[in-house]
């Protein structure tokens, strides 16, 4: 049974108000794109697949503030070429093409300010939203709370440098 408050017209407002939020808000409507029809509706699927497809990127100035905070006022000195617009905005961040100055073809991941402190309250605030909309017995805590560890660790860049370090070794073997 879905909630009378899950109509079209509702599930359209939402995915246009998520597709210009960042964080929990936007991985919470890509999880839901990919559910079964018995979790989430058809038309609902649909509008979360086209939320998952339209991750906003940040504006350039304060793209451009946190390369300068991480890697320094002369950033773009570090490249041969960077492209400033991204390839790809998801929920935490976006990415870039690179060459580094050795001519290295590279994908520099600008994690979005703020997402990390952020997780813990927003997926409290999402889940009281999501119950208004979501079905009955859809066990939304689990999911929350999985959304949470999942997006704890994506920010953790450096963690995720060490695993690709790994899956590199293990496919040289």
């Amino acid at each position: 049974d879905y909630p009378a408050m899950l109509s079209e017209a509702n599930a359209e407002r939402l995915a246009e108000g998520l597709s210009r939020m960042r964080g929990v808000a936007l991985k919470v409507a890509q999880m839901l794109s990919i559910q079964d029809e018995t979790i989430v509706p058809p038309q609902f699927q649909a509008i979360m697949q086209r939320v998952r497809n339209s991750a906003d990127a940040m504006p350039s100035r304060q793209f451009e503030a946190i390369m300068k905070e991480e890697l320094g006022e002369n950033w773009r000195e570090k490249f041969a070429h960077f492209d400033v617009k991204p390839i790809a905005a998801a929920s935490i961040g976006q990415v870039h093409k690179a060459v580094t100055k050795q001519g290295i073809e590279v994908a520099v991941k600008v994690q979005y300010p703020g997402i990390a402190a952020s997780i813990n309250s927003d997926i409290s605030n999402l889940g009281s939203l999501l119950q208004l909309v979501m079905p009955t017995g859809m066990f939304l805590p689990k999911l929350l709370e999985s959304t949470r560890q999942e997006l704890l660790l994506e920010t953790d860049y450096l963690h995720e440098a060490k695993n690709q370090d790994t899956f590199r070794n293990l496919l040289s073997e």
